[in-house]
């Protein structure tokens, strides 16, 4: 103990002194340089783009975005030399250097000190002993027989900025070299004495008791602190415990009012469905209704128009009568006017008889002609009425021949435009007869699709609804399983610090399987959990390590106990493998304990070959479905098969299988939820589609029904026409060659020829008459002059009443007619109106009903809506509510992530009665404390130090939020530049790794994509010709491709200025370092190289060459200047031919320099 204090004060003063080394150079190179600095950083600072500052926290800006590095110039920093003064085969003081701008090599042979350059500048940049290949600090101290008595290790790098233009020579800038430089020195043995003697006993004594004391109180305060906190934890895991359980019951009861409201909304969206299709078919039918109410309303007013003009006509031709009494007054009045002729002619009669006296003898002349005329007036008044009777007869005839035609003719135009119109109306039956089953067809493939979207909804529904169930098991699995690596990583951290010992791992985690056997390996190993160990004795220490710690307890498989043997030549039915023949194992030593927790346990394809194997012999049986038969025959099976017990590799954990499974089925459940939202605006887009060819569909058989309608009553009336049209033809073509009118126009003919002949004779006659009554007027008109004037009136009123009264009788014969036929139209026209009328009240009648029904079902449908909008709000707030109590039940079981979990064998040793006595012992303690009233005061106390400290939280609080979210801000502004440099990065080493391997591929990704900076980056490479591996299974001289790869693809992204490299071609082939050497050469020209190596393929390209020798144990370096050296043969062989004795001096000289100088530059 004293010895490892020693050592540890020893090196504790070691790093005291090259801190204070450290901070005194840093300190006098700052003084230096205080006056300008600050103001340089301040205009730096400013002129920064990209730069932030957050609550007086400087975020420095991104890196500059990278430019072609073949190009690029400027100014940079370089190493010019190292200086090195006794350290480790360096003896004395060696500078290694002048350092080309670029590409330098360091060479020679093995064992001379190369690699004491490297360490040289990791021990000026402050490494430790162990990463300079020492186990001492003291130890890189140069020690050989020519110095064998060195106390100090001193190592200088003198840097310099330069100015690259881009060509061969090397631009110092003035003013800005500076070093760095680090000291380490040893005390001799006797100074050591005499400072140890200086130091008093009592000093020692005073400090060790400050120390123990000081552990004291230390120890102490972290006990309280440790038991206020434990405290504080309990009565946490209380609340959790509690709010975990009123969460449990919360969900428990949502998920059950959840599904009773979906079972509801779904038996009421049903019942809204059904409604809404009897909504449609009475919206059908009420159009039917209204369609053929509306032809029957429009035939009906053609009726009632019809009835009014037949009406009309039947009231004027009832009118006529009058004219019938006008012929009973002409008949008055001729017989009154034939009286008063009498009367008159009697007048004559006695006029001329008294005349006659005085002129008998013209007289008895007249008298004889004029009985003659009387007799001939007789017969001509007789002709005459047979030509008036013939005229009348035939008019008469002639007339209704002419109405006749008149009809029939008016009728054809009618029977015309009937059929014009069913023409018309046929070509839209015959059109919408070809549309309407198109229209059906295109619905019922719109059916069929939306019936086929609606199935894959409901799959996906069901699937979404199994992923959630899946992804919440997972979930609770891992959080249960973070637990177990709780226990894993304090007993892994234990065994790193040296606590404990013996630990390999759990058993799981220490094979590997295919992906095939996991199912298999979780059900049929139960020991997957427990932990390994090598012997009994470290178990036994795990197990108390587990108790101090409050950690639950599991089970450990000692190697030591196990005694197993098996056979690996054993031939098993059907050539069925072995699970522990399946696994992988790397450590070979656990294989025992993979035997003793399997056995010879077998896999089976399925259940059936499993029975079919085990009917033969006795075996341990299990299927890949995770189906298990045991050897004394029991079988188990069914449910939710275990997986995850074991990775496909050994490094790989259930958990993070299961996070892996969690992160596929979140993928899986986002793209289901995404295809269903396309499937939900499809059959939204149907729904639609399907709803306006229902529409017209209804309206084309609305129309195709209508127009049947019409075609039919058309069809009737035409009918009714053409047989009307049949009867009047028949008349027209019996009346058109009538030789009755034939024979009356003749009759008619010849009885005016006759009374024409007649008048002639009679006229004759009335001439000699004339000229004897001109002489007897003579005598008689002073007598027989008015009375002549008399009957010359009534003769002439007497013709005119005769006309008047034969033309008023052929009228009444075409009017007797006329209205018979008027009234046989008014009948027919009145029972069909009567039958419209009875249609169109049933059609009434039905549209009220199939309104009232409708209106009735309407407001069904209306509560049923209200009913079920009421359901989706109580839906949605219990699926609100559920998704917050499990945020809640989720937050409550990661907080009890550090709770002791007990597996189901624990809990089985533990009986109530233990349990029980548990409870009594707390219940007596509990009655042992006795209350302290004193301590209300104090509580008063208390209570207002605590309002003052909650208010003091409370600000702490609103500081703390600033905080936390300037640093959301700045981990969201880290990731956002980390990801654009990291693929900047990975597309430039895909594109290096091409290059340099001809071929080949590699690449950059996220462990975690969400979280890069806790799981860090893998590596994945892919050599020529080759499949990809991680880099750990790499080759040496693949991984050195991969790894400078990678490191040029770092400088592409943020240059740096100096590259220092220890033999990285050693397990390269001459090509490989070729490309290195020729890729370092040509692309890298804006950094400094320093790359040792032993291959000529390499640092015959170098710029400058540094030579590292060693004679007797001392290291020594020259320096050969390709670029000088090339230029001085030239000038040599230039000089040879003038002056060879200045050659040989050259020579000399250079010969002299360098036996003294080993340091110096070839030139």
């Amino acid at each position: 103990m004293p010895i490892k204090r020693k050592i540890n004060q020893e090196r504790d003063d070691d790093d005291h002194r090259q801190s204070l080394n450290r901070s005194f150079r840093r300190e006098k190179h700052q003084k230096s340089r205080t006056s300008c600095s600050a103001n340089d950083f301040e205009e730096d600072f400013h002129e920064d783009q990209g730069t932030q500052i957050i609550d007086d926290i400087y975020m420095p800006p991104p890196p500059v975005q990278p430019t072609n590095l073949e190009d690029q110039t400027g100014k940079r920093l370089i190493i010019e030399t190292i200086e090195i003064i006794n350290f480790k085969s360096y003896g004395g003081k060696s500078i290694i250097g002048p350092f080309y701008k670029s590409f330098n090599s360091i060479v020679g042979p093995n064992g001379s000190g190369k690699s004491n350059v490297i360490d040289s500048m990791l021990f000026v940049f402050g490494y430790r002993a162990q990463k300079l290949r020492s186990n001492k600090i003291s130890n890189i101290i140069h020690n050989s027989e020519k110095l064998p008595n060195c106390t100090f290790a001193q190592v200088i790098v003198n840097f310099v900025m330069i100015d690259d233009r881009g060509d061969e020579k090397v631009n110092l800038i003035e003013d800005s070299r500076f070093n760095i430089s680090r000291v380490y020195e040893t005390v001799k043995r006797a100074k050591c004495e005499a400072i140890k003697a200086l130091k008093l006993e009592n000093q020692k004594k005073i400090e060790e008791s400050k120390l123990i004391q000081f552990n004291r109180y230390r120890i102490k305060k972290k006990m309280a602190s440790q038991e206020a906190q434990k405290k504080e934890f309990d009565l946490e895991v209380e609340k959790l415990k509690q709010i975990a359980e009123e969460l449990d019951r919360n969900i428990k009861n949502s998920n059950k009012e959840y599904s009773e409201k979906n079972d509801s909304y779904k038996k009421v969206e049903k019942t809204y469905e059904e409604y809404k299709e009897k909504i449609l078919e009475y919206d059908k039918k009420d159009y039917i209704i209204n369609s053929k109410s509306k032809a029957a309303r429009d035939k009906l007013k053609k009726l009632n128009k019809q009835i009014a003009e037949s009406q009309k006509k039947l009231q004027k031709l009832q009118d006529e009568p009058v004219k019938a009494e006008s012929i009973e007054e002409f008949q008055e009045s001729i017989e009154n006017l034939q009286q008063n002729l009498v009367e008159i002619e009697k007048l004559i009669n006695q006029a001329t008889e008294t005349a006659q006296d005085e002129c008998s003898e013209m007289i008895k002349n007249r008298d004889e002609i004029n009985h003659k005329l009387m007799k001939f007036k007789t017969d001509q008044n007789d002709k005459l009425s047979a030509k008036n009777k013939a005229y009348n007869e035939y008019m008469v005839r002639k007339q209704r021949v002419e109405d006749i035609q008149a009809k029939y003719d008016q009728l054809q135009s009618k029977i015309k435009q009937i059929n014009d119109e069913n023409q018309e109306k046929t070509k839209m039956i015959t059109r919408y007869e070809q549309e309407i089953p198109v229209e059906k067809g295109k619905q019922k493939d719109l059916n069929r699709k939306y019936e086929k979207l609606e199935c894959q909804r409901s799959s996906i529904t069901k699937e979404i609804n199994q992923k959630n169930d899946e992804l919440s098991a997972l979930k609770d699995f891992v959080s249960k399983s973070q637990s177990r690596d709780q226990i894993r990583n304090a007993l892994m951290e234990a065994k790193q610090k040296g606590i404990l010992k013996g630990i390999y791992g759990r058993l799981g985690d220490l094979g590997a399987i295919d992906k095939k056997f996991d199912i298999a390996i979780s059900t049929a190993c139960g020991r997957l959990k427990n932990f390994v160990v090598d012997t009994i004795e470290n178990a036994q220490k795990c197990v108390e390590f587990l108790k101090e710690n409050s950690l639950p307890p599991v089970t450990f498989i000692a190697l030591d106990k196990i005694k197993v043997q098996w056979d690996d030549d054993v031939q098993y039915p059907e050539n069925i493998p072995r699970l522990f023949d399946l696994i992988r194992i790397k450590d070979e030593r656990i294989r025992p304990a993979f035997y003793y927790a399997l056995r010879d346990t077998l896999v089976a394809e399925n259940i059936d070959q499993a029975k079919r194997i085990t009917k033969n012999a006795r075996y341990r049986i299990v299927t890949l479905k995770g189906d298990l038969i045991e050897m004394e025959g029991a079988m188990t099976g069914g449910g939710k098969p275990r997986s995850g017990g074991m990775g496909q590799s050994i490094a790989e954990t259930e958990t993070d299988t299961s996070k892996e499974f969690i992160a596929d089925l979140e993928k899986k459940l986002k793209n289901l939820l995404e295809e269903r939202q396309q499937i939900d605006y499809q059959i939204e887009s149907i729904r639609e589609e399907i709803s306006q060819s229902f529409k017209d569909i209804t309206f084309m058989e609305d129309k195709l029904q209508s127009f049947r309608l019409e075609v039919g009553d058309s069809d009737q009336r035409l009918k009714q026409l053409k047989e009307n049209l049949a009867k009047i033809k028949s008349e027209a073509d019996q009346n058109k060659d009538d030789p009755q009118l034939e024979k009356l126009r003749i009759e008619f003919e010849k009885a005016e020829s006759i009374y024409e002949k007649e008048m002639s004779k009679g006229d004759s006659l009335e001439e000699s008459i004339k000229e004897l009554d001109e002489k007897i007027q003579q005598k008689l008109n002073k007598k027989l002059d008015p009375l002549k004037k008399k009957r010359k009136n009534i003769d002439k009123d007497l013709k005119e009443n005769q006309s008047k009264m034969n033309q008023i009788l052929s009228e009444m014969k075409a009017y007797d007619l006329s209205l018979k036929k008027a009234e046989e139209n008014l009948s027919s026209d009145e029972k069909l109106k009567q039958q419209i009328s009875e249609e169109l009240e049933e059609l009434q009648r039905e549209k009220q009903e199939c309104e009232s029904s409708a209106k009735e079902i309407g407001e069904k449908c209306a509560e049923i809506y209200e009913k079920m909008q009421n359901l989706e709000q109580e839906i949605d707030s219990i699926r609100k509510s559920i998704k917050e109590n499990d945020l809640k039940l989720n937050d409550t079981k990661n907080k009890q992530l550090d709770l002791n979990l007990f597996e189901e064998q624990e809990l089985e040793r533990i009986s109530p009665e233990q349990i029980e006595k548990k409870i009594q012992k707390i219940q007596a303690d509990l009655e042992k404390l006795h209350p302290n009233f004193a301590s209300i005061e104090e509580f008063k106390k208390k209570n207002v130090e605590y309002k003052n400290k909650l208010n003091e939280l409370r600000e702490i609080t609103s500081k703390r939020d600033v905080y936390m979210e300037h640093l959301k801000e700045t981990k969201h502004r880290r990731f956002k530049e980390f990801r654009q440099g990291f693929l900047l990065i990975a597309r430039k080493l895909k594109e290096l790794y091409r290059t340099i391997t001809l071929g080949g591929d590699a690449d950059l990704e996220f462990v975690d994509s969400l979280d890069p900076f806790s799981e860090g980056i893998n590596f994945a490479v892919r050599p020529n010709k080759k499949s990809w591996k991680n880099n750990i299974n790499l080759s040496g001289g693949e991984k050195t491709l991969a790894s400078l790869a990678l490191i040029f693809a770092l400088h592409y992204y943020k240059p740096s200025p100096l590259y220092i490299m220890d033999e990285i071609d050693a397990a390269l082939d001459f090509k490989n370092v070729s490309i290195i050497a020729n890729y370092i050469k040509k692309r890298t020209k804006n950094t400094q190289f320093l790359i040792i190596s032993l291959r000529n393929n390499m640092y015959e390209l170098a710029d400058r060459l540094i030579g590292i020798y060693k004679t007797h144990n001392i290291t020594g370096t020259v320096v050969f200047d390709w670029i000088s050296f090339d230029s001085l043969l030239k000038h040599r062989d230039s000089e040879r031919n003038k002056n060879s004795r200045g050659q040989e001096i050259l020579s000399q000289e250079n010969s002299k320099n360098l036996d003294s100088q080993p340091n110096s530059v070839i030139q």
